[in-house]
């Protein structure tokens, strides 16, 4: 059956906004207040923002596996060729300003958030908190803005090879 014009005009009654935007919103969230995800209460009550978490973008052993014919590491390439073209796909029907992960390493020279850092341009967040669950709470949060996906994947494929100069 047809959507009614009753069930129409009670659609086009509802909104959407910030929960930080409106002062009414803010004391509920202080009303909701129960010291069992202090992280839950700062991200309401400061600003919320739309991202694209990537869970279990991980290796199962110790190895860091190469790719074939290449210098550039297959979680890299992974990241780069297949992922974040899904991220863009999604950025042009959904906002979404943030892609992160929560990075599973217990080394002491962080070697894999290291990685991240280094060949898929995440960095620490300073400032801003996220919603942690009970089952990420060892790992350590990176993050990176949607905005320079882009440029960021650019740069990636046309220094993909080493140059044969420079060695």
């Amino acid at each position: 059956m047809k959507i009614t014009e009753q069930q129409i005009a009670a659609l086009e009654s509802l909104t959407c906004e910030r929960l930080s935007s409106n002062v009414s919103n803010l004391r509920e969230i202080e009303a909701f207040d129960n010291n069992r995800n202090e992280n839950l209460v700062y991200v309401l009550k400061n600003q919320a923002f739309a991202g694209i978490e990537l869970v279990h973008f991980c290796s199962n052993t110790d190895k860091v596996w190469k790719c074939p014919g290449s210098h550039q590491k297959i979680g890299a390439i992974v990241f780069w060729y297949f992922i974040v073209p899904k991220v863009l796909a999604v950025m042009k029907l959904v906002g979404c300003e943030y892609l992160f992960l929560f990075a599973a390493d217990f080394t002491d020279d962080e070697e894999l958030v290291n990685y991240y850092k280094t060949a898929m341009s995440f960095s620490e967040p300073e400032g801003k908190k996220t919603l942690m669950p009970l089952y990420d709470l060892s790992c350590k949060l990176l993050y990176q803005e949607t905005s320079e996906l882009e440029r960021k994947q650019a740069y990636f494929f046309d220094n993909f090879n080493p140059d044969e100069d420079a060695i």
